[in-house]
């Protein structure tokens, strides 16, 4: 099995060199290890491990949208029906919880030696362990850092998991690296949330929906998005308010004028980019600069920050103004592709392994 050193020198000698990739990984379409499994497979070997969720774990999920305060007829039904459809299971099916890698080995084809191995957070349904029984590098990637850090003794336990990996990646809340270096992890790196082009894409479509917001709407995890949006309708703004999912939100998004975003916990979350593939107009919360949205896009060339004192007044310009806007969007969707797809976060990832790896 490849070590890290030798890793590195195969990534050295050829740039477009085939690695195979041990990923853990979930039966959730529209989830990112989905993305990353993706963008890994257009120039790797990657075989996945992990459970299997099928119709009634769909069915079971689907039943909470229908507490969202702006739930639409039908959505439920609708996301149960898109999941279960295009779930797969993965290459090996595992159960869930805690995998032996020591086990797992033996399971693999006598062909496929893991040159690099990614396990991007899932929670309890996908938890490797005797992750030293791989000798190649180990990457974990952490995605809802901001939601863990409500659960104080849980999240000592996830710190405690993350310094099992060689490599720590964080994704929505950069400023959260800190937590993992002060934890004892000593490669730790970000890794925003991308587009995959494929999915999140410019429809061609007539723009019927001044503004629009894909997304939930549950009130425990999201007063402030609810509050938000109950104010714009009070003050007529025409905003379309759904739950899609894949090119079915795209294609909501391309028929909008405007795109608005809400995050919570002043986290870079996965619509921004989402949105920018679209090709409409983003109008997103301004966050504060450790999360790095500013390094990436810049307000008022690729989209449109704001804070909600103004929001009402910039949502109503952008609507009367379609050059401004029109202007604004297409130079978002094109930095957007030309920088921040998983492809370009996969490159990223094997780039840091090169540069930083152990051994």
């Amino acid at each position: 099995m490849p070590t890290a050193g030798q890793l590195r020198e195969k990534l050295a000698s050829s740039p477009s060199a085939k690695l195979n990739v041990l990923m853990a990984s979930l039966t959730g379409p529209g989830s990112s290890p989905a993305f990353y499994e993706r963008a890994f497979r257009k120039r790797h070997n990657v075989l996945t491990f992990g459970p299997f969720r099928g119709d009634e774990f769909w069915k079971t999920q689907a039943q909470t949208l229908k507490q969202h305060a702006f739930y639409r007829e039908g959505s439920a039904e609708y996301w149960a029906d898109a999941m279960s459809r295009l779930a797969k299971p993965c290459d090996l099916v595992t159960a869930r919880g805690v995998v032996d890698l020591r086990q797992l080995k033996a399971k693999l084809p006598a062909d496929f030696q893991p040159d690099l191995f990614v396990w991007i957070e899932q929670y309890d349904w996908n938890l490797p362990i005797n992750l030293e029984s791989l000798d190649c590098p180990k990457i974990a990637l952490f995605g809802d850092t901001h939601v863990h850090l409500r659960h104080p003794q849980k999240w000592e336990t996830w710190l405690a998991y993350a310094r099992l990996y060689d490599f720590v990646f964080v994704s929505f809340n950069r400023s959260h690296a800190k937590n993992f270096q002060e934890a004892g992890c000593s490669r730790v790196f970000w890794s925003p949330p991308a587009l995959d082009p494929e999915v999140h894409c410019k429809l061609a479509a007539d723009k019927i929906y001044p503004v629009s917001f894909v997304g939930s709407t549950y009130p425990p995890f999201h007063p402030d998005r609810i509050r938000l949006l109950k104010f714009l309708i009070g003050n007529q703004v025409d905003i379309y308010i759904d739950i899609k999912v894949l090119r079915d939100m795209s294609l909501v998004f391309s028929r909008s004028k405007i795109v608005l975003n809400r995050s919570m916990a002043a986290d870079l979350n996965m619509r921004v980019f989402e949105a920018l593939g679209s090709g409409s107009l983003l109008v997103t919360n301004r966050l504060p600069p450790e999360a790095g949205l500013d390094g990436l896009f810049r307000d008022r060339e690729h989209l449109v920050l704001y804070e909600e004192p103004d929001l009402l007044e910039l949502i109503r310009f952008y609507l009367e103004h379609d050059e401004a806007r029109e202007r604004i969007a297409s130079a978002g969707h094109a930095e957007a592709l030309r920088k921040h797809t998983y492809e370009h976060r996969v490159q990223e990832i094997l780039r840091v392994v090169q540069q930083h790896g152990p051994g």
